[in-house]
């Protein structure tokens, strides 16, 4: 069974080509010594903060982890990538395209070995 197993998930409603830029993650900016360690739904930022989008977010929240849904060698399809807007200057997180996504197709990223450590996985 997948760890998210009855989580939502984020499909694809068209075809998506490698190095679409699909969407920012959205969330609250929180500083190592007061981010969740159980939180599901943070990505690490820098040395000391955190991106945690528990209470607040987007559908950014939602892309799953590949493992038990793309097969090792398949891997994930897409994959974060920290930018600066060229129009306001803000640092953001981006989620990008790596391989062809199909209409309908689930949208997955790694999680990283720690996330799967730290959840004794």
């Amino acid at each position: 069974n997948h760890p998210v197993l009855g989580s939502y998930g984020l499909f694809a409603t068209k075809n998506l080509r490698p190095g679409t830029h699909l969407l920012d993650y959205i969330s609250l900016v929180v500083p190592d010594e007061h981010a969740d360690p159980d939180s599901d739904h943070t990505l690490y930022l820098s040395n000391d903060l955190n991106l945690d989008a528990s209470a607040h977010g987007n559908h950014g929240r939602f892309v799953n982890d590949f493992r038990g849904i793309r097969t090792q060698a398949q891997g994930p399809n897409v994959g974060w990538d920290l930018y600066r807007d060229v129009e306001t200057g803000q640092v953001r997180m981006g989620c990008k395209v790596l391989k062809f996504i199909r209409r309908g197709e689930e949208i997955v990223c790694t999680y990283g070995k720690a996330y799967w450590k730290s959840r004794g996985i």
